[in-house]
């Protein structure tokens, strides 16, 4: 892990370490189902080690999935400015990756279907605007696992192969929810985030994107329980 994400996971921990100490804890817990859409983008796709049998000329690639998962948060009370911290679950299903990549002098057919599972630890400031309405601001960070599978066309045949790479995740987001009934929320959210590194291993040679990012909108179903 780089200095970079170091010291992002000890602001944040500090910030939540302190806030938990100084708030009152007779908050609400709640359960969101999530449902959106996914445009993702990657880039810097190289064979590792370099050279390496493969070339990439489109080294850089967009696709779009839908996504949709789950949290468990907690609602504090006793705040300016409410906040939620919660563990979330997210699946993002077949993104693909089509070229036409370049081996000892002639181009390979390269297709492969990514699936990516992210699991974040997200805080959240509400910004009350009536009693209805609310926005919200916030940020998470926690792992990515990314599951490629590529199949090469060769004049020998044709090969596949399956890879797993797990990698540090984050994402920013803003928001707004509608409180339809006191226990249920209606959310809509876009959010920036950060999906990790991709791997793939298509026969013996290994490839790789360092980075690999997507813009989302969400549509989320909150239920909060009552207070204890």
């Amino acid at each position: 892990m780089n200095t970079k994400v170091t010291l992002g996971a000890s602001i944040l921990l500090s910030f939540i370490a302190n806030t938990a100490l100084a708030i009152d804890l007779s908050g609400q817990p709640y359960i969101e189902g999530k449902l959106g859409y996914s445009w993702a983008k990657g880039k810097d796709v190289k064979g590792k080690p370099s050279p390496t049998n493969i070339t990439f000329p489109n080294d850089s690639f967009n696709s779009s999935s839908l996504l949709g998962g789950a949290s468990l948060g907690y609602q504090f009370a006793g705040m300016a400015l409410p906040i939620r911290l919660e563990a979330e679950y997210l699946r993002r299903s077949h993104f693909e990756y089509d070229t036409t990549s370049v081996g000892f002098g002639i181009n390979i057919p390269f297709k492969s279907d990514i699936t990516n599972q992210s699991a974040l630890a997200n805080l959240f400031v509400d910004i009350p605007v009536t009693e209805r309405f609310t926005g919200f601001l916030g940020g998470g960070m926690g792992a990515a696992f990314n599951h490629t599978h590529t199949k090469i066309t060769t004049p020998g045949g044709t090969s596949s192969g399956d890879a797993n790479k797990t990698a540090f995740s984050w994402m920013v987001s803003a928001g707004a929810a509608v409180q339809a009934t006191d226990w249920l929320a209606f959310t809509l959210s876009y959010r920036y985030s950060d999906l990790g590194d991709i791997r793939w291993e298509p026969n013996s040679d290994q490839v790789n994107s360092s980075s690999f990012h997507a813009h989302e909108g969400m549509l989320g179903f909150r239920l909060t329980m009552p207070s204890a």
